[in-house]
């Protein structure tokens, strides 16, 4: 079976107590932009970002600043692939210089509603979108990429011994071999509940990496099976996978396999954006630690969920 690769007792929650110096400016930009906003709410200050929904008399926006050196979501905002595909946000107002920009937000998120069927036709509309969405802003994780951050990174900031290291190694090596076969695309790596509007629109696409294509499942399976069962999440797989077979046309079976792998890879890209973080705002190491142990974890689940079978 081999050695558990995270001791339970470091998953903590993380903390990150921040003020974010473009927020006043956001601010003031957002007042310039807009004709008199109503209110501004749901502040989320990050270290790199701050964002909140924008109130006005015609409906709610969503404003968001991205710290130098972070990837802006506007990469994935152009016309001609939001006329055609219902998960990309309509065009959105933007400060290229200032990395600001506002997107119509289309009311409440997900996670307030009952419903399964967004998610369904989100991925669906996602999978199609996916071949075609830039990839000239966006890194990379490779093979090479994944198991010299273990070695620099995880090794030396002592969140998996030399032995542990051993373990998560092979697992890496046997992830990348599952994705051998599909093409490596842009992910949006983050589709989660609060990133889903109620009409299927997927919001804020600064985590988006170029990795193989099903790493765009980990996040929303990982939410789907939690509020609505296994059942349901293998059917918005199956809608996604699908619409992904069209849209490259690769067949579907190499898709299905490398989902272990692509799992595992898209948690080592979450794992390598706190790592950048830590390395940029070193103040900021114990709430990046804090997430890469949560990952890593999401790692050894996945790993133990194929030895087991």
């Amino acid at each position: 079976m081999g050695q558990n690769l995270v001791d339970p007792n470091l998953l903590t929650s993380q903390a990150w107590e921040f003020v974010h110096p473009a927020k006043q400016a956001l601010v003031g930009w957002v007042d310039s932009v807009l004709e008199k906003p109503v209110a501004i709410t749901s502040v989320r200050e990050r270290p790199w970002s701050v964002s909140f929904k924008v109130s006005t008399r015609e409906g709610v926006w969503w404003a968001k600043a991205v710290t130098p050196g972070f990837v802006p979501d506007y990469h994935a905002l152009t016309p001609a692939l939001v006329d055609r595909f219902s998960c990309l946000p309509e065009m959105s107002i933007v400060d290229r210089g200032q990395q600001f920009m506002l997107i119509p937000y289309y009311g409440s998120t997900l996670k307030f509603m009952p419903t399964k069927l967004p998610w369904l036709e989100m991925l669906a509309s996602y999978g199609m979108v996916q071949p075609e969405l830039p990839t000239s802003h966006l890194s990379t994780l490779s093979h090479f990429d994944a198991l010299t951050m273990v070695d620099r990174d995880l090794v030396s900031l002592n969140l998996v011994s030399p032995e542990q290291r051993n373990v998560l190694v092979s697992w890496v090596d046997r992830s990348y071999e599952l994705c051998d076969n599909i093409p490596w695309l842009s992910v949006h790596n983050d589709i989660h509940a609060n990133n889903v509007t109620v009409s299927g629109v997927v919001l804020d696409w600064s985590d988006s990496s170029i990795l193989p294509a099903t790493c765009a499942l980990l996040s929303p399976v990982r939410y789907v099976s939690y509020m609505y069962g296994r059942l349901v999440s293998d059917i918005v797989v199956n809608r996604y996978l699908q619409s992904l077979s069209v849209a490259t046309g690769f067949p579907i079976s190499p898709f299905y396999k490398s989902l272990p792998g692509a799992f595992t890879i898209s948690a080592l890209a979450k794992i390598r954006l706190f790592v950048d973080i830590a390395a940029k705002l070193p103040e900021y190491m114990g709430p990046c630690r804090a997430a890469i142990t949560v990952w890593l974890a999401e790692v050894e689940n996945v790993r133990k969920c194929i030895e087991e079978r």
